[in-house]
């Protein structure tokens, strides 16, 4: 399941090979089998403007993900988030949802909650755990338990299965 979605739009960035890191590779490996069952998905979008530390190819990103950290989500072209270039769906994530300074991606690991419609409810900085975000979909999905509520996420983009089919036929 770990293979790269070829799309005309584009997502977020996530991957760097630092050790220091690897946390946030293992994390959203080892929670997305619980969210995916919730009606959540992880979108994976390496990305190189952030001191280079992505410098190979998409291909390799992608494996580098799924061999050392067993990836099983969606992991995406290597994209621009922030520029002129930057990625479709980075200019309207941001342009939905601004950061602390501003609306640019400032590092890796910048992550974005969106609804089933195509919202986007939260930005996450940097330094939120994905754990941290699956909290706050565990309590999200009780107080709206009454509804069909799918929401994604991004530096990871965790999108619904919903939106995702809409992203997949771009």
């Amino acid at each position: 399941m770990c293979n790269i979605i070829h799309t005309r739009t584009s997502y977020n960035n996530i991957f760097v090979k630092e050790e220091i890191n690897g946390c946030f590779f293992f994390s959203p490996t080892k929670f997305h089998p619980r969210i995916y069952r919730q009606g959540f998905e992880i979108l994976a979008f390496p990305c190189n403007q952030f001191l280079y530390q992505e410098p190979g190819s998409s291909e390799e990103a992608e494996q580098f993900a799924c061999t050392r950290f067993k990836a099983e989500y969606p992991i995406f072209q290597k994209v621009k988030v922030n520029g002129s270039s930057a990625a479709p769906v980075y200019k309207f994530l941001k342009a939905s949802k601004g950061g602390f300074f501003g609306s640019s991606i400032k590092w890796n690991f910048t992550k974005f909650l969106v609804d089933k419609d195509g919202h986007v409810i939260k930005r996450y900085g940097t330094s939120t755990s994905p754990f941290a975000i699956e909290v706050s979909l565990s309590l999200s999905l009780s107080l709206s338990a009454h509804q069909t509520h799918t929401h994604t996420y991004i530096s990871m983009l965790v999108i619904s299965k919903k939106l995702w089919e809409k992203f997949e036929g771009l």
